[in-house]
């Protein structure tokens, strides 16, 4: 039986380092710089191409910043990104929740090892129907390779910007649309399975990724697609910004300034932005990753754990990467998914465990949605499951606990 147990597990194993690996594809954005900058100007497009200088785009979260390639610096004399850019940082810098009250002990998961029962979405779920519970719509923006509308999503998409030149959906990676299953399920049965957010509303936002093949001067936007998206997003009204995707290289600064900046001011409105932590196994505190290196209390990063059946708990995904800059995790390894054709596949990474934490989001927004964000974040991290096998800041995502928070702080029946 021991040694059963222990092929099984090696196939696993095996199975998890295939998907891991494989999900790498379409989950990069080029962060290789072409010379935008933002600046803060009440001129015209008109007046600041007389100065020579390219108009990008027009961001309208935050009127008077305007992204452009500069061909004279007389524009740009006394006149600099935002002139209270670091006190809109600073007053929305990443905060340490004293009053986190992390179980340290492993919970008895009996025969509930996957994703959507030991997390907590079948229990919340079963309540919520059970009492008949009022679940309102959230707006949840996807910014990734672009989601294609199969029979399981097109129910709750909203709407599709794609800034990119890209209108074949045949071109586009397989990874958004991977995203968008998540929160709403696939068929199997003829019935819906792990629907995470049934109540999501998706706005999908498509950027170039990795597998589109084409280099930084070739895309729409260039190096600001990110924040132009960052911006579509906050405009659209979404109250969750998921993003699975990463840098390929740290930003240049001029891009990591309006970035920043788009997302600390979206906190104003209540905006939280849940982004993978990355799967190159490495220490964020020491090494950090980008976009989900933003130090913003708005900003949540998401690790990845798994159900290891040779040890019988819950252990951090061996491609994870991990530290205090990690603030949760959910399990990332072998997620049922659809892809573009609408197959079942699964998939592995910090990508698709993402997702299931925005999910929890989008169910607690939606059974409480007086919310304010520093209460969200609360209890989202108080009721965290303290882990050491997963190495997070937090610990690893408990929705139950959650939501029963929620119900104690806003006296709603659940």
């Amino acid at each position: 039986m021991e040694k059963v147990r222990k092929i099984f597990s090696l196939l696993v194993v095996l199975s998890i380092f295939s998907c891991a690996k494989n999900q790498q594809n379409g989950s990069q954005i080029d962060a290789s710089y072409d010379g935008a900058i933002v600046i803060e100007t009440d001129l015209s497009d008109m007046e600041l191409a007389s100065y020579g200088n390219e108009v990008i785009y027009r961001f309208e979260s935050i009127p008077k910043l305007v992204a452009i390639k500069p061909k004279d610096s007389r524009v740009l004399k006394n006149n600099e990104i935002y002139s209270n850019t670091n006190e809109i940082l600073n007053k929305n810098s990443k905060k340490v929740y004293q009053n986190n009250n992390n179980i340290k002990r492993e919970l008895n998961l009996g025969n509930c090892h996957f994703s959507y029962c030991e997390s907590g979405f079948q229990s919340v779920m079963e309540n919520i129907n059970k009492n008949k519970l009022n679940l309102e719509n959230v707006k949840v923006a996807i910014i990734d390779s672009g989601v294609k509308i199969r029979d399981e999503i097109k129910n709750q998409i909203e709407q599709e910007i794609n800034i990119t030149d890209d209108l074949n959906t045949e071109n586009w990676s397989d990874h958004g649309t991977n995203i968008a299953s998540i929160f709403t399920g696939f068929s199997k049965s003829n019935e819906v399975e792990n629907s995470y957010a049934k109540n999501a509303k998706i706005y999908s936002i498509k950027v170039n990724v990795d597998s589109d093949n084409i280099n930084n001067m070739q895309k729409k936007f260039g190096s600001m697609q990110l924040a132009v998206a960052l911006d579509k997003a906050v405009i659209l009204g979404a109250k969750i910004v998921n993003i699975s995707l990463q840098y390929n290289n740290e930003p240049d600064k001029n891009v990591s300034s309006i970035e920043k900046l788009l997302i600390s001011k979206a906190a104003e409105k209540g905006v939280l932005f849940v982004l993978a932590a990355g799967n190159e196994n490495k220490n964020l505190d020491s090494e950090p990753s980008y976009p989900s290196g933003y130090s913003l209390n708005n900003i949540i990063t998401v690790g990845s754990h798994y159900y290891d059946y040779n040890e019988l708990k819950l252990m951090k995904s061996y491609f994870s990467n991990y530290g205090h800059s990690v603030d949760i995790s959910a399990q990332g390894n072998d997620i049922e998914v659809i892809n573009k054709s609408g197959h079942q596949v699964k998939q592995s990474g910090t990508s698709f465990s993402t997702p299931i934490v925005s999910s929890a989001l989008s169910i607690y927004f939606g059974l409480y949605p007086n919310a304010d964000l520093n209460t969200t974040l609360e209890h989202l991290y108080s009721s965290a499951i303290g882990d050491k096998n997963t190495t997070t800041k937090y610990g690893r995502l408990n929705l139950n606990t959650m939501i029963q928070l929620g119900k104690n702080k806003y006296l709603q029946s659940f």
